[in-house]
């Protein structure tokens, strides 16, 4: 087992960060994703450079309901999201020719249109201030519980 950090802030209240223990990737299965906040196909990108956690994430994702894309670049994120516009980006920090929230801020910078609810997934150390300086919605650090992942989206989503 180990901790799954997620950053939490509205402006109803103030910052938290919220400690749970997670089973590993191994151990989820669809079915513990199945019946979780079941979202009307709201418009996903999976952006995760690991091709097993990027499908198993696209899987529990998209048996949620989501209407789910992936990308494992920089590059082929941006083109997805030029393409049609996530409503939702689950995104990893450490990507093969970039950083996720440059990424990110690219993404707002070519589709100022687009609101984007953000939860990123990753091991990768990142301050509280850096979270909230590029309006990331949650943090789950790796390894990520789909269940869990799926309920965080939802929630972000909600706005609980």
């Amino acid at each position: 087992m180990s901790h799954t950090l997620f950053f939490t802030e509205s402006s109803r209240s103030p910052a938290k960060f919220h400690a749970d223990l997670t089973p590993t990737l191994e151990s989820c299965s669809d079915t513990d994703v199945s019946n979780r906040n079941l979202m009307p196909r709201v418009p996903t990108l999976v952006v995760e450079d690991d091709p097993v956690l990027r499908h198993a994430i696209e899987r529990a994702m998209g048996s949620a309901g989501y209407d789910t894309r992936a990308a494992e670049t920089c590059a082929t994120a941006l083109a997805s999201a030029l393409e049609t516009m996530p409503r939702l980006l689950v995104l990893d920090l450490s990507l093969p020719d970039g950083n996720g929230l440059d990424l990110l801020e690219e993404i707002r910078r070519v589709r100022p249109d687009g609101d984007i609810a953000v939860v990123v997934v990753s091991s990768d150390r990142v301050s509280r201030a850096e979270l909230r300086a590029h309006r990331v919605d949650r943090f789950i650090a790796k390894p990520v519980d789909m269940g869990y992942l799926v309920d965080t989206a939802g929630d972000v989503l909600s706005g609980a």
